[in-house]
């Protein structure tokens, strides 16, 4: 399954998939920084709000 990178020089969006090397396409760099899902953000923000409405 591939994911979205995110190159950590140029900024490009790559999808890289399962035994492929992690570098960006554009320039080469070998930095890459996973692309988060708005899944993952939804979860995370109903743990914080059911984490401070058991403080009130």
């Amino acid at each position: 399954m591939p994911c979205l990178y995110i190159c950590g020089e140029c900024g490009a969006e790559h999808e890289i998939k399962p035994k492929e090397p992690v570098k960006c396409k554009d320039c080469t760099y070998r930095i890459m920084y996973k692309k988060r899902t708005d899944k993952s953000i939804y979860i995370y923000l109903i743990i914080l709000i059911h984490h401070f409405s058991n403080m009130i």
